[in-house]
């Protein structure tokens, strides 16, 4: 199988295609219906950085919802990154779009972001 990134194409590694994902274990409602208090998403956030910071891989693939990321990204992008990458501190992720985040967890702060996929990603079997 091949994936088309911007018009690159790249082979799936096999492992994906193996080890698929079990949609069953959500099978009950794990979400809330009211909006998340600004102090909750905050706690959110801490909680995700104390993952991350005791997490023993090197690099880590996350996954979630664009509100949680901006939030994550404007409060702990370094000035340096928001004054060099003003767009990708403060814009939202479209759907399905993929982005690289340098985390410095001795500063605490996000030293670097880089666009890894637009959502014009399509798969070919």
């Amino acid at each position: 199988r091949q994936r088309h990134f911007g018009g690159h194409r790249q082979r799936v590694p096999e492992s994906w295609l193996v080890n698929r994902i079990d949609v069953n274990d959500c099978t009950d409602k794990w979400w809330n219906t009211s909006k998340e208090t600004t102090e909750a998403l905050s706690m959110r956030i801490n909680e995700f950085i104390n993952w991350v910071r005791y997490s023993t891989e090197k690099s880590l693939i996350v996954v979630g919802h664009s509100a949680f990321f901006r939030e994550f990204v404007q409060n702990y992008a370094s000035p340096a990154l928001c004054s060099k990458k003003p767009a990708l501190v403060m814009g939202k992720l479209m759907n399905c779009e993929m982005r690289g985040i340098r985390f410095d967890l001795s500063t605490g702060m996000i030293e670097d972001i880089v666009p890894v996929a637009k959502p014009d990603v399509h798969t070919s079997v």
